[in-house]
Parts: structure tokens; sequence; C-alpha cells
């Protein structure tokens, strides 16, 4: 289950990269694509609860680092939706967080099994 879990989050982050792309080069993000990175996110995380729960694992820390940031994420996209645009340096933090709790998380479990 990890392992979709793992491949979930890096959908994500790749909608994710093309997001940050467009806010760095201050483009306009379509709103199909903010939401189908949101709702790649939301299905992780939910995934990641489950399997957290499941097996009494160790990994809650990272369910609640990558529910943090998704409050993050949720924030923004509603800013960009609303037509408020999104700061770059959050879009920065938001991504390289996530990011480097989905390398800490594939570490820890690649590393436990």
């Amino acid at each position: 289950m990890m392992n979709v879990i793992i491949l979930v989050f890096a959908i994500a982050a790749v909608l994710g990269a093309t997001l940050l792309t467009l806010v760095l080069q201050s483009r306009h993000r379509p709103t199909a694509l903010i939401l189908l990175h949101g709702l790649f996110a939301a299905i992780a995380i939910t995934l990641l609860g489950i399997f957290v729960f499941q097996h009494h694992s160790t990994f809650q820390a990272f369910l609640i680092t990558f529910a943090a940031i998704a409050v993050v994420g949720f924030y923004m996209g509603i800013r960009d939706i609303k037509g408020m645009g999104t700061p770059k340096v959050i879009a920065v933090l938001h991504g390289g967080f996530a990011l480097l709790t989905l390398a800490f998380l594939a570490y820890s479990y690649y590393s436990i099994s």
C-alpha cells in the first residue's frame, strides 16, 4: 500500500512542480490543474492516514506534516482561484517542504522494508 501512496504523492508533486513553474513565471494557473494537484495530494494523505491507523506505524509524523503542508496548499489554492495570486515565497516553501517530506517518507519506508 505504501508504494501506491508514494506514487500518488509523486504524481501530486509533478503537478505541483508545474504549478510552481507557472507561479514563478507569474503566469496564469489553470483552475483544473490546481484542483487536480489538490485531489492527488488529498488522496495520498487519506491513504497515508489509513495506512498509519491500520498498521499503528511510526509514520504518524509524516501524516501530520503532510496535513500541515496541505493546509498551506489549500490557502494558496483558494487565493489563486479567487484571482488574488499566490505569494512566490509561500509557493516555494510549500513545494520544498512537501518534496522533502516525500523524500524522507520514501527513504524511511524503503530502508525499513
